[in-house]
């Protein structure tokens, strides 16, 4: 079983699929309304998932003597919504009491992350024309990679959340952090007591990395322990938009695709 669920300003909702080896069928979709009382995007998208997770409550209540499904996933394209999935930290109430809820309803289910053009949750919750709808090969069998989990999307890891990461070694985390430019799942930022500790780390971590990449001698990393005024802004710039992905991930997804009004 896969769920969808996704969010706007104007509505949230979730819509589910059984898929096998050959094909996708379309089951079940909700959508409502957003309410009166404004809330974040991040905080419908959390909302839809919620849904999500109602709905596929029902469908196997619904298919309990037809259909035993071997795995369910649920998928969404907000990065925010999958962090608070996985983080164990106490979280603010509106959020932390959906969140006990989702993993109330659906203990199993795997949570993954898809782009919101493949996101059949989308067309409910950003609206299509009729004839479009009626034609859409997304909304009745879902994304055409779904019957192929080796084709699945995968977490873009951008250290405001990176799963792909947990669990492996540190040769492995430095080798995909490398790839993606990106130092923050090697950091960990709660270990520092003073931003100057934590700038200076990070300067020597960026050292590190660009040597790596240059195949140059580390010794000269170890030669000079102070940092360049450049250096020091090319750190905290970094910090700086590690804590812009982090808290603004809805946003920035906004105006890279030219949603912008």
């Amino acid at each position: 079983m896969h769920a969808f669920c996704d969010a706007s300003s104007q509505a949230y909702g979730a819509v589910i699929y059984i898929c096998n080896k050959q094909c996708t069928h379309f089951v079940i979709s909700k959508a409502k309304v957003a309410p009166l009382k404004e809330l974040t995007i991040p905080q419908l998208e959390l909302t839809a998932a919620t849904i999500a997770s109602r709905l596929v409550v029902y469908v196997l209540e619904a298919f309990s003597q037809e259909i035993q499904f071997d795995s369910i996933f649920i998928w969404s394209d907000s990065m925010v919504v999958l962090s608070w999935l996985e983080s164990n930290k106490k979280l603010k109430t509106f959020v932390q009491n959906r969140v006990i809820e989702i993993r109330r309803l659906v203990p199993t289910a795997q949570w993954k992350y898809v782009n919101s053009q493949d996101n059949p949750a989308d067309l409910i919750t950003r609206g299509v024309s009729a004839n479009s709808f009626l034609k859409s090969e997304l909304w009745r069998h879902g994304p055409k990679w779904l019957i192929d989990n080796g084709c699945w999307p995968r977490v873009p890891c951008n250290g405001a959340l990176c799963p792909s990461l947990e669990g492996e070694s540190s040769t492995i985390m430095l080798s995909s952090c490398l790839q993606a430019s990106d130092i923050s799942p090697i950091i960990d930022i709660g270990n520092y007591s003073s931003f100057d500790k934590l700038i200076h780390v990070t300067v020597l971590v960026i050292r590190f990395v660009n040597l790596l990449r240059r195949r140059s001698n580390i010794k000269c990393l170890l030669d000079d322990h102070m940092c360049s005024v450049e250096e020091v802004e090319k750190a905290e710039l970094y910090w700086i938009k590690q804590v812009q992905l982090s808290c603004f991930q809805e946003e920035i997804i906004v105006i890279q695709n030219g949603e912008m009004k």
